[in-house]
């Protein structure tokens, strides 16, 4: 796994966070890292998304900490790792790398800022994959692990990359390279993007004379079946966090992306309950 840790990192000899216990390091572990747009249009009212963000993320943490005894969430916590980042302009670390089990209670609330750096957030986002493996194969470790997952949530266009520009044209070969685009028996991540319905209006941004929506971008930059459509019901990000959460547990079961998100959406009901649009999930994933 040595060239995947050199796909993700940018040179960063860092080395990775992280606190398994010794007698938990035999254990296969599954690290997710969740990235969250908090750029200024996620305050915009009526109804803004940080506040359902906030909420969503409180719930998520509460899932992970306290999963029904009977569960099977419950049966697998122990073997998830999580980390999140927020973004804008700059990337945010809300929560380093964390094992279940040492989860804190709460982090501080997230508030909206000003642009949506997504290019930025995504390299950050690799980087912390990146920093988790050469933890976990740290000689003096050798701690199994399973395909690490971002899940990314945004509602509108990056500004800091465009099509066509060396950073926009580097990013995509690093994910080309992890995400099984270039070679199917070479899939290293996976990346989710979510969209929420302020990330599907199609006048967010201009690039030379072609007005592009957040998921048009993001389709273009990590492929198109990555890319999830929220609904625009009050409750879409508590069912989100519900499907997230079951697709997590299906994962530590060593299913794929897709075979947990079909799974899931059978389990939670969400593609009868809300309008978040799970059909054209990641064949790839």
């Amino acid at each position: 796994m040595s060239k995947i840790v050199d796909i993700l990192a940018k040179g960063s000899g860092l080395p990775g966070a992280g606190n398994v216990k010794p007698n938990k390091m035999g254990v296969k572990r599954f690290p997710f890292i969740f990235l969250i747009d908090v750029s200024g249009s996620t305050g915009l009212p009526p109804d803004p998304d940080i506040d359902h963000i906030n909420q969503a993320m409180a719930t998520l943490l509460d899932m992970l900490k306290k999963p029904t005894p009977s569960s099977e969430l419950a049966q697998h916590v122990d073997q998830i790792d999580v980390t999140i980042l927020a973004y804008s302009d700059n990337v945010t670390q809300y929560l380093d790398w964390s094992t279940v089990e040492n989860l804190p209670a709460s982090i501080p609330p997230m508030q909206p800022l000003n642009g949506t750096a997504t290019g930025k957030a995504l390299e950050a986002a690799l980087e912390k994959v990146a920093e988790r493996l050469r933890y976990y194969r740290d000689p003096s470790r050798k701690i199994p692990f399973g395909m690490p997952h971002i899940l990314h949530l945004t509602d509108g266009a990056m500004n800091d990359t465009k099509p066509g520009e060396p950073r926009w044209n580097e990013i995509k070969d690093r994910l080309t390279q992890i995400d099984g685009r270039a070679n199917p028996e070479k899939k290293y991540a996976t990346l989710l993007n979510f969209i929420s319905p302020k990330g599907l209006i199609a006048d967010w941004v201009e690039i030379e004379g072609q007005k592009m929506s957040g998921k048009e971008l993001l389709q273009q930059l990590s492929g198109e079946k990555s890319v999830y459509e929220m609904g625009s019901e009050i409750h879409t990000f508590q069912e989100l966090v519900k499907l997230i959460t079951v697709v997590i547990t299906k994962i530590t079961k060593n299913l794929s992306a897709k075979q947990a998100l079909d799974q899931a959406r059978t389990e939670t009901g969400t593609d009868k309950r809300t309008k978040v649009k799970i059909g054209e999930a990641a064949a790839r994933a």
